[in-house]
């Protein structure tokens, strides 16, 4: 998955990284393929053995999150199953 994103990326600056005991935070500002600039705040967590038991990631703004949702579907969208991502003829944004 980390090297599907790698290929939607233009550009990628590391902003902040830091580290508490098994926890360690990535924070980095993004130019999508598409254009589009994204923020983006991960969090890999490991346990004692060093192994990564899990990763979570927030992504910023909204327009630039769903096309890098919808880039992703569509190259690993069958692996990972299609409605795990955004798709514009299926889903709708709502308007503030």
């Amino acid at each position: 998955m980390v090297e599907a994103v790698g290929t939607l990326y233009a550009s990628q600056t590391p902003t902040f990284y830091g580290a508490i005991d098994q926890r360690h935070f990535l924070q980095y500002k993004a130019t999508l393929r598409a254009g589009l600039d994204l923020e983006a705040v991960g969090v890999i967590e490991g346990d004692d053995t060093g192994l990564v038991r899990r990763v979570t990631m927030t992504f910023a703004p909204l327009d630039a999150a769903l096309s890098l949702s919808a880039g992703l579907g569509g190259i690993v969208g069958k692996e990972f199953g299609d409605d795990l991502f955004y798709d514009a003829s299926v889903n709708e944004v709502a308007t503030s």
